[in-house]
């Protein structure tokens, strides 16, 4: 199973918390918005669960599961997607 680190959902939620939630995040996602991650090993090199790329073309919406990401109460802090995997996928 694969993950994707920010779905759409998840962009919003972060932009909300980052905004503030008072705040109009309308005017926000008026503008082009990107998300960077910059991953790197805690010790030494990575020897299980390596990162992985896939092209998108060859994935199916029936491959892609959305899910909240949940930390400590059950109020959502993230939103991910999972990829189950396919052989058409490269």
């Amino acid at each position: 199973m694969a993950h994707v680190d920010q779905s759409e959902t998840g962009v919003i939620r972060r932009l909300q918390t980052i905004v503030g939630e008072g705040e109009d995040i309308g005017k926000v996602l008026k503008k082009r918005v990107q998300i960077i991650n910059v991953w790197r090993p805690l010790n030494g090199p990575v020897q299980a669960w390596p990162l992985a790329c896939i092209d998108y073309r060859t994935s199916k919406s029936s491959d892609m599961h959305a899910c909240d990401l949940l930390k400590g109460e059950l109020k959502p802090r993230g939103h991910t997607v999972l990829f189950t995997h396919s052989e058409e996928q490269k």
